[in-house]
């Protein structure tokens, strides 16, 4: 078996406010996932340097710190620079305040209300990719190791 088969994929939901939080990880809720919450932008930087999250959701209004100033941190540090972020706000409709987070990184975006179809369907594509970039490095290493192989009985 894989490592892609085995491990459980490991999802941020960043929100101030508990309710949102409990809402959200009952609607992504599944069997190959593993959801993580963090109530600031500072706990969720912690949990970013003990795991490895394939996508992050953001709550963009928060106390101290906001989800784009949590989104320019990630980028700025090798850890967490390639995490997919979504969005997420109930606070702004206006498109100018969205077009802020792509200046950022490239992200996704959801409006509160949730709409559960929406928000699983994001979900479900980042966790698909997230999959395929770890069978990638997985396919890599056999290469790597398969060349090792030949070059050692000198065949290459």
């Amino acid at each position: 078996m894989t490592e892609t088969q085995t491990t459980k994929i490991e999802i941020l939901i960043v929100d101030d406010m508990k309710e949102n939080l409990m809402a959200l990880r009952a609607l992504l809720t599944r069997e190959d996932l593993n959801i993580v919450n963090a109530i600031s932008g500072q706990e969720a930087l912690e949990l970013m340097m003990i795991h490895d999250f394939a996508l992050a959701m953001l709550d963009i209004h928060m106390p101290l710190m906001n989800g784009f100033e949590l989104a320019e941190l990630m980028r700025g540090t090798h850890k967490t620079k390639h995490i997919p972020i979504i969005f997420v706000s109930a606070a702004h409709k206006d498109q100018k305040y969205f077009f802020n987070g792509h200046e950022i990184a490239p992200v996704d975006f959801l409006r509160k209300p949730i709409e559960p179809h929406w928000a699983k369907s994001k979900v479900n594509v980042f966790v698909e990719l997230y999959r395929q970039k770890i069978e990638i490095k997985e396919q890599a290493q056999l290469i790597a190791e398969f060349k090792i192989a030949l070059r050692d009985a000198n065949i290459i």
